[in-house]
């Protein structure tokens, strides 16, 4: 974990609000578009098709939009990232922090992966991201910044992206 904070810190952490929410979110969403594309070549997974998807078809385009991109991210960031965070401060071990801190991404990857299991490759994905989401909370906990703004946002961007590349089809 030590590795992955120091290339939170050097990379993406920026003492300007505005950057860093920048840069968070432009990272994030490359991340995310090469491991899905990584996972699409891999599985033959179509990144833009899960069951939430295919079923809010039905409505318009901004029911699906409000949904999709600002409702969903606010729950799975609460649900999956700040509430999680904010228990295992509470919680956790003094001794061995970065081996705990693992731990709990992983495991907390492996839920986010598992409410996201529409195919094997979805699974992947989405406990890769998630991975990547929690790791990122807990580092701007340690640092004592706001962790549900930054990865609200970067949740919001990123089904920003398959929200379009769904209608694109």
């Amino acid at each position: 974990m030590k590795k992955i904070y120091t290339f939170y810190e050097k990379y993406i952490y920026s003492a300007n609000s505005v950057i860093f929410l920048l840069k968070s979110c432009f990272f994030f969403l490359l991340l995310s578009i090469f491991v899905n594309v990584i996972i699409n070549d891999l599985f033959n997974l179509d990144i833009a098709s899960n069951s939430t998807a295919s079923s809010m078809k039905k409505y318009s385009k901004w029911v699906y939009m409000l949904v999709i991109v600002f409702i969903i991210p606010v729950f799975d960031t609460v649900i999956y990232q700040w509430l999680p965070v904010f228990i295992y401060t509470l919680v956790r071990p003094n001794n061995n922090k970065e081996y705990s801190d693992l731990l709990f991404s992983f495991i907390f990857s492996i839920i986010f992966g598992l409410l996201h299991i529409y195919s094997l490759g979805y699974f992947i994905s989405s406990f890769v991201i998630g991975f990547c989401y929690i790791s990122f909370a807990l580092f701007l906990q340690r640092i004592k910044k706001n962790y549900f703004v930054p990865i609200f946002l970067v949740h919001l961007f990123n089904n920003l992206f398959a929200a379009v590349i769904f209608f694109m089809k």
